[in-house]
C-alpha cells in the first residue's frame, strides 16, 4: 500500500520513484500517445489539405473553404488527442491505484477497461469543460464573429467604416469574455482535480465523479491552487530547459520523452494527494451572516 508522504517535494519524489515499477505504463504508453499525436495527427490533416480543400473551393470563397477546412482539421485533431489522452490519463491512473492495492493486470486488459469508460470520459471532460470554461466559449463566437466579419467585408458586401465599429465592439466583448475565462480557471478550475480519478478508480459515472471531486475539495481552494501552481512552475521550466534543444528528430524524441514523465508524475502525484485530502476530515463552509 502506498503511504504519500506529508511534503509537496517528498510527494513529487516518490511518485518519481514508482514510475520504473511499470515502464510500460508509465514510460512507454504516453510515449506512444504524444508521438502518434504529433505524427499521424499532422499527416491525416495533410490528408484532408490534398483531398478536401480543392473540393471545398469549388463550392465555396476562397477564405470561406479555408474557415471549414480548418474547422475539420480541429475537429478530426480533436478527435485523436481525447481518445489518446483519455486512455493514457485512466489507465495510467488504474495502474497506479493497483501499485497501492499491490495488484497488477495485463497492460492490454487496463487499456481495454479505460477504451471502455472513454465515453464516461468524454461526458466528464464537457462538465468540466461547462464548469469553469463557459467564458471561453464567447471568446470562440467572437473570433468565429470577426473571422465571418472580415469574410463579408473582402467580398465587398458591407462598407469598411461600419465593419470597423463593428471590430472595435467585438475586440472589447473578447477581451471582457478572456479576461472572464481566465478568473474562471483560477477560481473553479482547481475543484474538478480529483474527478478523472473517481472516474477510473471508483467507476463512478461523469456526473458522480464530478460532485465528488468539488465535494471533497470543498474549502481547500487554497491548497489546490498551490500544488497546481507549483507542480505547473517545476514543469515549466523543465518543458522551457528541453525546449532550448535545436530541432530535430531528437528534440521531438526528448521532448516527447519529457511531456510522459511529467504526465506520469503528476497523475502519481494527485493520485497521492487525494488519499492525504481523503484522510483529512471534511472541511465544513459555514456562511457569512448578512
Amino acid at each position: 500500500m502506498l503511504n504519500p508522504q506529508t511534503t509537496y517535494f517528498g510527494r513529487i519524489k516518490q511518485a518519481l520513484e514508482l514510475i520504473p515499477q511499470n515502464p510500460l505504463m508509465f514510460i512507454a504508453l504516453p510515449i506512444f500517445s504524444i508521438l502518434i499525436t504529433y505524427i499521424i495527427g499532422p499527416a491525416i490533416v495533410g490528408i484532408l489539405v490534398t483531398l478536401l480543400y480543392p473540393l471545398l473551393q469549388t463550392y465555396f470563397a476562397a477564405s470561406t473553404a479555408m474557415i471549414i477546412y480548418l474547422v475539420i482539421g480541429i475537429i478530426v485533431m480533436l478527435i485523436i488527442s481525447v481518445i489518446l489522452q483519455g486512455v493514457t490519463l485512466l489507465s495510467q491512473i488504474t495502474t497506479t491505484a493497483q501499485l497501492d492495492q499491490e495488484k497488477k493486470d495485463v497492460a492490454g486488459t487496463i487499456i481495454q477497461k479505460s477504451f471502455s469508460q472513454l465515453g464516461s470520459y468524454v461526458r466528464l471532460s464537457i462538465r468540466i469543460a461547462i464548469y469553469f470554461l463557459i467564458p471561453m466559449l464567447l471568446v470562440i463566437a467572437v473570433m468565429i464573429l470577426y473571422a465571418v466579419l472580415n469574410t463579408i467585408v473582402s467580398s465587398g458586401v458591407m462598407d469598411y467604416s461600419f465593419a470597423s465599429g463593428l471590430n472595435s465592439i467585438l475586440g472589447i466583448v473578447g477581451t471582457i469574455a478572456l479576461l472572464w475565462a481566465i478568473l474562471s480557471i483560477i477560481l473553479r478550475g482547481p475543484r474538478t482535480i480529483f474527478a478523472f480519478h473517481f472516474l477510473a478508480i471508483k467507476k463512478y459515472s461523469a456526473k458522480e465523479a464530478f460532485q465528488e471531486s468539488l465535494q471533497i475539495t470543498k474549502g481547500r481552494w487554497g491548497k489546490m491552487i498551490l500544488h497546481i501552481l507549483a507542480f505547473g512552475i517545476v514543469a515549466f521550466v523543465v518543458q522551457f530547459i528541453v525546449n532550448l534543444i535545436p530541432d530535430g528528430t531528437l528534440a521531438m524524441i526528448l521532448q516527447a520523452i519529457v511531456e510522459a514523465l511529467l504526465l506520469s508524475t503528476w497523475v502519481i502525484y494527485t493520485y497521492l494527494f487525494l488519499k492525504v485530502t481523503e484522510a483529512q476530515p471534511a472541511v465544513t463552509v459555514t456562511p457569512v451572516k448578512q
